[in-house]
C-alpha cells in the first residue's frame, strides 16, 4: 500500500509545508496554522495571537460532545437500483466560498441576526436586524450595494475592499496546485514517471491544505478561529447544493413535461448531487432506435 499510495511521503510533505514535527501530520490545525504563519512572515506581516480561552473551550466542547457548528447538508438517498447515474460535483466548494465571500477574521463586519436569503429574495423578509439597527428590505439592499459587503447564509457580512488573509492564501494554494498538476501531466506525457510521481504527490498535498482549512476555522485552538466564519462556509454550502438540487429537478420536469412534482435527485452529500440520466436518455431518438 505504501509503495503504491505513498502516504508516508505525503504526510512528510504536509508537515514540511506547515513547518511542524512529523507527528503533527494528523493535526490539521497545526500544519494549516504553520503554513499561514510562514506565508505571513515572508510578507512581513504579523498574525494575531491565539484565543486565550481556546483550549478551555475546546476541552469543554469535547466533554459535552458538541459539534461546534452546523455541518454539511446530506439528503437521505432514495432506495432503489439505478442506471446511468451521474454526479454533479461542485469543485472545491468550501475553499471557493471562502474566496468568493472573502471570509477571514479581519474582514468580518457584522451579522444580520434574522437573515434568510430565500425569504429575502422572495420578498418575505420585510426587516433585517443588524446589531441595534433595523433595516427595511430596501435599506438593507442599499447598504449591501453601497458598501459592497458580501453576506453568507448565516447572515455574516464581509468587506470586499481588500482580500483577507485566509482567501489570499487559498488563492495562492490553488495557483500552486494548478502549476503542479501541469508539471505532473507534462512528465507523465513524457513517460518520466519519477518526476511525475514527485509533482503529483505535491499537488495532492495542496489539495489536502485547500480542503482542510474550512474545518479548522471552527476549532477553538486554531489561531484564526471564528465560529461564525466556520458556519458561514458550511451554511452557504448548504444553500448552494440545495439550489443545485432544485435546478436539476427543474431541468428534468421541463424536459420530461412532468407535472407530478417528482424528485429526480437520488442523493445529495455536501457538494455533490446524484441523479439518473436514464429518464432524459429514454426521450432521445437514438435510445429509441437502439431499444
Amino acid at each position: 500500500l505504501e509503495k503504491k499510495l505513498q502516504f508516508i511521503e505525503q504526510a512528510r510533505a504536509i508537515c514540511h509545508k506547515g513547518h511542524v514535527p512529523y507527528d503533527c501530520f494528523t493535526m490539521s490545525s497545526r500544519f494549516i496554522e504553520g503554513a499561514i504563519l510562514m506565508y505571513l512572515r515572508r510578507k512581513g506581516q504579523v498574525a494575531k495571537n491565539k484565543p486565550l480561552d481556546g483550549r478551555e473551550e475546546y476541552e469543554q466542547r469535547m466533554e459535552d460532545g458538541e459539534e461546534g457548528f452546523e455541518g454539511a447538508y446530506v439528503k437521505p438517498p432514495v432506495p432503489g437500483r439505478y442506471d446511468w447515474v451521474f454526479d454533479l460535483d461542485l469543485t472545491s466548494m468550501y475553499p471557493n466560498i471562502i474566496i468568493s465571500l472573502n471570509i477571514s477574521p479581519e474582514t468580518k463586519v457584522a451579522i444580520a441576526e434574522n437573515w434568510d436569503i430565500e425569504k429575502f429574495f422572495k420578498g418575505e423578509l420585510d426587516k433585517v436586524f443588524v446589531g441595534s439597527t433595523t433595516y427595511s428590505k430596501a435599506e438593507f439592499e442599499t447598504l449591501l450595494k453601497s458598501t459592497n459587503y458580501s453576506i453568507a447564509s448565516n447572515g455574516v457580512m464581509y468587506k470586499q475592499d481588500k482580500q483577507g488573509v485566509i482567501p489570499e492564501i487559498l488563492v495562492k494554494w490553488f495557483d500552486e496546485r494548478k502549476d503542479l498538476r501541469k508539471l505532473a501531466k507534462k512528465h507523465a506525457d513524457a513517460k518520466e514517471w519519477e518526476k511525475y510521481e514527485f509533482y503529483d504527490q505535491r499537488q495532492k498535498v495542496q489539495k489536502v491544505l485547500l480542503n482542510s482549512i474550512y474545518g479548522v476555522l471552527g476549532l477553538p485552538i486554531f489561531r484564526f478561529y471564528d465560529k461564525d466564519n466556520a458556519s458561514a462556509v458550511t451554511l452557504t454550502g448548504q444553500d448552494i447544493i440545495k439550489t443545485a438540487n432544485k435546478a436539476i429537478n427543474q431541468y428534468y420536469k421541463k424536459t420530461l413535461n412532468d407535472t407530478e412534482n417528482k424528485d429526480y435527485v437520488i442523493y445529495v452529500d455536501t457538494d455533490s448531487c446524484f441523479a439518473s440520466a436514464l429518464p432524459i436518455i429514454e426521450k432521445t431518438q437514438t435510445y429509441r432506435d437502439w431499444e
